[in-house]
């Protein structure tokens, strides 16, 4: 039985719409001056060269908020005394020295210091802007094509969501239009299904009663894509498929590189098989004249009489000598195979019936070996 698929939940998509939002989400009212971008700056150096987060401008000089300039000014002449080169060689002690400079400019300037702790008061935002982020992290080529991929993905998977439930009303009509069938109309669908097939499926009234028209045809064979909805899956999106696909180059790049091209397809290979084979033989008829001249009614007598020659070789017995061949093709039979489509054009009248004929093989054989040579010309000179 074929069960048509629910839609998924959407809590599935819950993620990604949330990170749509963060990555949409509006700015602030207002933009960040290049003040307060450099007061976050300084703080987050402040943090490095204390080497904790729990730290401002204030509690690095042990003064409160509140205190006055001479009263910071103090503090930090004390503090400089025990973090001077001269006196500490630490390398951290320099670090936090030469941040403390900055850091006392800012609270001896009235409107900095203002600005400072309006932002120490509000909280320092984290999120300061992408123009923020990218002077100081500048992404190189690396980290822009994986945001595009990520990017990329995202987009790909919301859109596949929103078409699916576009298609939901559009999919449910057009499965209630064939659950609607008679069973004379589900038996004409199945056996049309089972020409194209090679086989006619039966139908009986009671299969028709156990199980819905839609299930029936989907039994007989793929159903088409107007009936089907299928839930996006996050193994489709190409941040998952672009490593799986590099991985199959990966893997498959020795063979092609030994095979040189023998990984075409055998209909292809066959087919550029019978082009060479085909041109050779007009190329040998070329330089060998025919010296007995025919008009076109005597090669159609000819082609006539071949065949009423090859309709009453079939009906007499086969010879003690003429029994059909299996196994392994010999070098000399691969030549004749060669020969034989050079001698009979492709349009000939059954013509890989004649070539099987003459070799004593199956058309099923001979076909798969003359795609297998076209696959690999060096078969006919290997055997």
């Amino acid at each position: 039985m074929v069960a048509v698929r629910r839609p998924r939940s959407l809590l599935a998509a819950l993620p990604f719409l949330f990170l749509l939002l963060l990555l949409f989400a509006p700015a602030p009212a207002h933009a960040w001056e290049k003040e307060d971008l450099a007061l976050f700056d300084l703080n987050d150096a402040l943090k490095a060269a204390a080497n904790t987060k729990d730290v401002d401008f204030y509690s690095v000089l042990n003064v409160s908020r509140t205190a006055t300039s001479s009263e910071i000014q103090q503090a930090y002449r004390a503090i400089s005394r025990s973090l001077h080169p001269d006196k500490n060689p630490d390398e951290g002690a320099q670090k936090l020295y030469q941040v403390l400079t900055s850091v006392i400019t800012v609270l001896k300037t009235p409107e900095q210091r203002e600005r400072y702790d309006l932002h120490l008061r509000n909280g320092i935002p984290t999120w300061r802007g992408a123009g923020y982020f990218y002077d100081h992290y500048k992404p190189g080529i690396p980290d822009i094509i994986v945001i595009l991929i990520v990017a990329t993905s995202f987009v790909q998977y919301v859109s596949a969501w929103l078409i699916y439930w576009r298609r939901g009303s559009a999919v449910s009509e057009a499965q209630s239009t064939v659950n609607n069938l008679t069973y004379q109309q589900v038996k004409k669908q199945l056996k049309k299904r089972g020409v194209e097939s090679g086989s006619s499926p039966a139908l009986s009234r009671k299969a028709f009663k156990n199980a819905t028209p839609l299930q029936l045809l989907g039994e007989s064979g793929e159903l088409p894509e107007h009936l089907v909805r299928t839930p996006p899956r996050l193994k489709d999106v190409l941040l998952v498929r672009l490593p799986v696909w590099a991985f199959r180059f990966v893997i498959g790049l020795p063979g092609r590189i030994t095979g040189r091209g023998s990984s075409a397809a055998p209909d292809e290979a066959a087919g550029e098989f019978e082009n060479v084979a085909a041109a050779s033989g007009r190329s040998s008829a070329a330089a060998t004249p025919d010296d007995s001249p025919r008009n076109s009614g005597s090669e159609h007598d000819d082609s006539g009489s071949d065949r009423r020659a090859l309709r009453a070789r079939r009906k007499k017995a086969p010879a003690a000598d003429g029994a059909i061949k299996t196994g392994p093709w010999e070098l000399q039979e691969i030549k004749n195979l060669v020969d034989a489509t050079k001698r009979i054009p492709p349009n000939s009248a059954q013509r890989w019936v004649r070539i099987a004929d003459e070799l004593q093989r199956t058309v099923a054989d001979v076909q798969a070996k003359a795609k297998e040579i076209g696959n690999n010309p060096k078969l006919v000179l290997q055997g």
